[in-house]
């Protein structure tokens, strides 16, 4: 069984991604470098099996601003593509929590981008093993400030999960909202413009419990959500979870 980890290794002005590689079942480990020798501060490491191949994406930040960058390996991580492909131009925006998930030779990367007008959720798919990308929208609606999310990719829907601050006007608190749409408009959706997705199901938690970690998980659709019971006290978390009821 083929196994992968990745960590960032600090080099002076730059960091240099470095991968651990197994072909044993984790019994033993091979180092294989991945990111080039440009400038920058990587982080945000994620890693998804993609077709027969390994794909790895990283935030960077650079003097000019910041990136999302991916480089794909076809052979259990030996050799790499030559220079890793910018999934999103840099830019002055700042970009948190990116994840990254792979539907057979399909990947999709999303992160969290803030700027001064709002706060949006963005996805970048590929269908050629990160060579090219199509950049769209999965949430963008200016009165909605997602703190944390989760995404999966079904064989035909991409599913989306959020924690918002509630409006103005109502109680303080969270709302998590849970949406869904045809993953087939991740490729198809001008750059830029928003991938429309239905809400299936939403839940409110009171008062300052934040929602700090959330997972999805497709099939028969089973979302946990992990938020602080109290304001100012990380370590006193709490568990919910909610699954999806079948259809009789």
């Amino acid at each position: 069984m083929f196994a992968m980890m990745a960590m960032v290794s600090r080099l002076g002005p730059r960091d240099r991604i470095i991968a651990q590689v197994s072909a044993d079942s984790g019994k033993t480990w091979s180092p294989v470098a991945v990111q080039g020798a440009e400038p920058g501060i990587a982080s945000q490491l994620n890693v998804a099996r993609v077709g027969q191949g390994v794909g790895l994406a990283w935030h960077e930040r650079t003097p000019s601003g910041s990136t999302v960058l991916f480089n794909y390996s076809g052979d259990g991580g030996k050799s790499w593509l030559e220079a890793p492909a910018h999934i999103v131009p840099v830019s002055r925006s700042r970009i948190e929590q990116l994840r990254l998930r792979a539907a057979g030779s399909s990947v999709v990367a999303t992160w969290i981008e803030m700027t001064a007008e709002r706060t949006a959720i963005i996805a970048g798919a590929s269908r050629d093993q990160g060579k090219t990308w199509q950049r769209s929208v999965l949430l963008g609606k200016t009165d909605v400030r997602p703190v944390t999310y989760d995404v999966e990719l079904a064989e035909h829907n991409v599913v989306l999960i959020t924690a918002e601050r509630q409006s103005e006007g109502r109680a303080p608190g969270y709302r998590v909202r849970c949406r869904s749409g045809e993953a087939e408009q991740l490729w198809k959706t001008d750059q830029g413009g928003e991938v429309q997705t239905t809400e299936s199901s939403s839940h409110s938690y009171p008062g300052p419990s934040q929602p700090e970690y959330l997972n999805v998980t497709v099939g028969d659709l089973v979302a946990t959500v992990v938020c602080s019971l109290e304001s100012g006290s990380p370590a006193n978390l709490g568990c919910f979870m909610w699954k999806r009821r079948r259809r009789q």
